[in-house]
């Protein structure tokens, strides 16, 4: 069995900011039922893109497509998987 751990970086993990100011907040609760996928972009363009993410708010886990292909089922164990739209560069 393989066990990682999941660091977080913040001088190493892009942050992902809403486009528009809407936070949900992330408290244990299912969201599901509510949950409309939100815009975002990567405010430090700069920093090398990893499989993780911070999102500028507590409580909640991103990682892009890849990952999810790799970790689907203990997401779906730990957690509900919501998805977001990342603003892509132009």
């Amino acid at each position: 069995m393989r066990i990682f751990k999941i660091n977080n970086d913040a001088n190493k993990i892009p942050w992902l900011l809403p486009v528009i100011n809407k936070y949900y907040k992330y408290n244990c609760e299912p969201k599901s039922q509510i949950w409309e996928p939100y815009l975002v972009y990567n405010a430090d363009p700069l920093k090398k893109i990893h499989s993780f993410y911070n999102i500028g708010t507590s409580g909640a886990l991103v990682f892009d497509e890849h990952t999810l292909e790799i970790c689907r089922t203990v997401f779906e164990m730990a957690g509900e998987i919501l998805p977001i739209k990342v603003e892509r560069d132009k």
